[in-house]
């Protein structure tokens, strides 16, 4: 939901080289118009500066904190 608009939602998750992506996108068909609204984190897979694996479910999780409700 975005205020009272209900939104469908779709996910996609890829791997780049030796990254990984994932994806949701958010759309909704209104007043003749489609409207998309897309969240995405990637990763280079690369952990030479001392980084640790990306909780994708989470970091969606703080990212939708900024939908308007």
């Amino acid at each position: 939901m975005l205020g009272d608009i209900e939104l469908k939602s779709l996910e996609t998750l890829a791997s780049v080289g030796a990254g990984k992506e994932a994806s949701k996108y958010y759309h909704v068909f209104q007043n003749g118009a489609c409207y998309e609204f897309t969240l995405k984190v990637a990763t280079t897979g690369e952990s030479d500066e001392g980084g640790k694996p990306v909780d994708r479910g989470e970091v969606f999780k703080r990212l939708e904190k900024f939908w308007p409700r």
